[in-house]
């Protein structure tokens, strides 16, 4: 009878020695290597989302600047440089991670209806500035009220009710663009990253 139990031990402690082995030497690695992956994805997706947002707001904050009035053009100039470095960059960041899908396309489209807020700062003649708030009109859903506010500078100086219902419309159009912005990121990135950035 002890025999027989011993051997039952016996048998029951190579079987587990035997998945323990297994377990440590074959599951484990792989689990903490996924793991590990999964963390790194997630980090690179989190930093594209923060580095995204980050260069829309650098260039919309510096146009609110130039149009209050503040500021210098050297500024602006420098704001709009690092733009375009940045939109370049971005898109080619989401090409290499996302070679499957038309994320960098839609990229290329938002970023250029940002860089219209930026370009509408320095068109006064009213043709232009009407033909370049018309593209703006389509793209945030402007209405006829905030286009003819924003249509002719000069007019935000002549009283109270023009400069309101100028930057009233101007701030529409960043709080526009910031949401786009937002909305472009969400449907990029996938849900655990958004997770992960609002910790």
């Amino acid at each position: 009878m002890d025999s027989i139990t011993l051997d039952t031990v016996t048998r029951h402690s190579v079987f587990l020695i035997s998945i323990a082995a297994l377990v440590s030497g074959y599951l484990i690695p792989r689990l903490t290597r996924w793991w590990q992956d999964n963390q790194k994805d997630v980090e690179v997706h989190a930093k594209l989302a923060s580095d995204t947002m980050t260069a829309v707001v650098r260039i919309i904050v510096a146009t609110q600047i130039a149009e209050r009035g503040m500021g210098t053009q050297s500024e602006l100039d420098t704001a709009y440089k690092q733009w375009e470095i940045d939109r370049a960059v971005l898109e080619g960041q989401l090409r290499v991670y996302f070679p499957n899908h038309k994320f960098a396309d839609e990229w290329v489209q938002l970023s250029e209806t940002v860089t219209d807020i930026y370009i509408l700062k320095g068109v006064f003649d009213l043709d232009k500035r009407g033909i370049q708030l018309s593209k703006l009109k389509t793209a945030f859903s402007l209405t006829d009220a905030e286009v003819s506010a924003l249509l002719q500078l000069q007019k935000r100086n002549r009283s109270v009710d023009d400069f309101h219902a100028y930057f009233q419309a101007w701030w529409k159009l960043r709080e526009s663009a910031l949401v786009r912005v937002s909305q472009f990121i969400r449907s990029v990135l996938p849900e655990r990253t958004t997770m992960h950035i609002n910790r």
